[in-house]
């Protein structure tokens, strides 16, 4: 069940940062009143990975670009604690499965798709 459950994470993290190619991706603890996050999560409607409430303050976990995690607090008046570097661990997870870069030209790696086009002629 964790297994799954990290395997579900990591592929929303992977499509995440797919999505804003450059940019620092970091989990992220926001933790203040309801109506704080509630005002947070409409200025920014992301997916809370995780939620928790320790009596009048409400934490969730979710992926924010490093831009957005530095305003968190003057701007809606909530504390973010930032977990990890999600990028950083992607990039040693890729590193695990292969060390070079196939798509870095910017193409297909050599006889990707060769038996499709055999099939449709």
């Amino acid at each position: 069940m964790l297994r799954d459950a990290r395997r579900w994470l990591l592929n929303r993290i992977h499509r995440t940062l797919r999505s804003l190619p450059g940019e620092k991706i970091l989990l992220v603890r926001v933790t203040g009143s309801d109506d704080a996050v509630r005002a947070f999560l409409v200025a920014h409607p992301v997916e809370p990975q995780n939620t928790k409430r320790e009596g009048r303050q409400l934490s969730i976990d979710v992926l924010l670009t490093a831009k957005v995690s530095a305003s968190l607090s003057s701007r809606f008046g909530v504390q973010a604690t930032q977990l990890f570097d999600v990028s950083a661990l992607i990039r040693e997870r890729t590193k695990e499965v292969s060390s070079i870069n196939r798509y870095a030209k910017g193409g297909f790696p050599p006889g990707l798709g060769v038996q499709a086009r055999r099939e449709t002629q």
